[in-house]
């Protein structure tokens, strides 16, 4: 069984650790767990991400037989624009999901119409339902991120002819 997620909480030779999709597992380890990007049990830290692969027990816990410390998982999304928040939107994607993309003051943002240049953050504001976007980033949980770009492409008005938004 493979799980990633956050470190929850440590008492050796054990962790607790939130999935990505928020579910709490119990690790244990041992002797013979083998440590990427750790040199053992000692380097792990509440709040820490990381990967485990390992045997599922019969009561639920995960004995380790890897487990690794890296960078936060990744994220790549297309789809259309079904919500707007603060500084977040709501993306049914093209494969089927619903997922939030948040941004911040670091996201680049691209409307794809006449007249726009590339902006940071104030480009974002402008995004509305209906919208297509691509975006990545950091993935946060199980369906939510914060993006490093979007990329908007503006559906076309009826009557005009370059999506040019106001």
């Amino acid at each position: 069984m493979r799980v990633a997620g956050e470190v929850l909480s440590l008492s050796d030779p054990d962790f607790a650790l939130r999935t990505l999709n928020g579910r709490e597992v119990s690790v244990h380890t041992t002797g013979s767990t083998a440590w990427h990007n750790l040199s053992g049990f000692g380097d792990l830290q509440a709040g820490m991400r990381v990967s485990v692969a390992g045997v599922l027990q019969g009561n639920g816990t995960i004995n380790a037989q890897h487990v690794g410390a890296g960078p936060r998982p990744r994220f790549t999304i297309r789809g259309t624009v079904t919500g707007v928040g603060d500084h977040s939107l709501t993306v049914d994607t093209f494969a089927g999901r619903t997922v939030t993309v948040q941004w911040d003051a670091h996201t680049l943002c691209v409307i794809h119409a006449r007249g726009d240049a590339a902006e940071r953050n104030s480009a974002c504001s402008r995004i509305q339902a209906g919208d297509r976007i691509a975006a990545g980033g950091e993935r946060t949980g199980a369906a939510t991120g914060v993006a490093d770009w979007i990329r908007v492409r503006v559906p076309r008005e009826p009557g005009t002819a370059d999506g040019t938004r106001p």
